[in-house]
């Protein structure tokens, strides 16, 4: 009997079958394609929605679309509206940041040389931007709701204007200089307002060449202590 229980315990262990992946780990890679695909869905939803709201705006100002009016141009459950957004002012805002994030990347290219080549390329890029989403910018800057856009407009231009002074080695810390720049920004999106009120009454190389022409004399009143900010 001890002979035999030796030999037994002599024999090779069988081979242990290998170790399967834990179901969590299975599910991984489906679960993970499945939230690609909801985040997909998300994304078109609410480009839907923000499609339909721009299109609405063309028509009637914003305070008189309601989120029905919203859904049923972009062929929704009303429901669904409310499950991306609290309101239509939200939905709004939400454009505002998404085109202001594409303005401030769009005049962010390019490297400033001295300091009228700035300037100009500044303008140029704004223009050229807003011009080739004419229709967007209408509806963002002629409603009831605009104050936001106007404001982030002139802020990204009064930063990338002390981004360009401090890579030119321009001082812009004096308060004139502060209040210089509110002048310039806000004047260079009231003149932007106004070509739109006037339904684009100039062409795109001559709204760039009203503004420089009126940002330009500013620049050059001082040289070192130039009271403008988007030099």
């Amino acid at each position: 009997m001890t002979h035999t229980t030796k030999e037994k315990a002599a024999q090779p262990r069988p081979a242990e079958p290998a170790a399967q992946p834990k179901s969590s780990e299975k599910a991984a890679a489906p679960e993970a394609q499945g939230a690609r695909k909801t985040d997909r869905r998300i994304l078109r939803t609410r480009r839907m929605l923000r499609d339909a709201l721009l299109s609405l705006m063309q028509e009637k100002d914003f305070s008189e679309i309601s989120a029905r009016d919203i859904t049923d141009r972009a062929d929704l459950n009303r429901g669904t509206f409310y499950l991306h957004y609290d309101s239509t002012e939200q939905l709004l805002e939400s454009i505002y940041i998404d085109v202001l994030n594409d303005i401030e990347q769009t005049i962010d290219v390019f490297q400033p040389q001295q300091k009228q080549e700035s300037l100009r390329r500044i303008v140029d890029h704004i223009v050229n931007y807003i011009e080739e989403s004419r229709t967007l910018f209408r509806c963002l800057l002629l409603n009831i709701q605009s104050d936001a856009m106007v404001r982030g407009m002139a802020h990204i231009l009064q930063e990338k204007g002390l981004q360009v002074r401090s890579q030119l080695s321009i001082d812009a810390s004096t308060q004139k200089l502060l209040y210089a720049s509110y002048f310039i920004t806000y004047g260079i999106v009231g003149i932007i307002r106004q070509w739109f009120r006037r339904d684009c009454d100039l062409s795109r190389e001559q709204l760039q060449s009203y503004i420089y022409q009126f940002v330009a004399p500013l620049i050059d009143q001082e040289n070192a202590a130039s009271p403008a900010v988007l030099a």
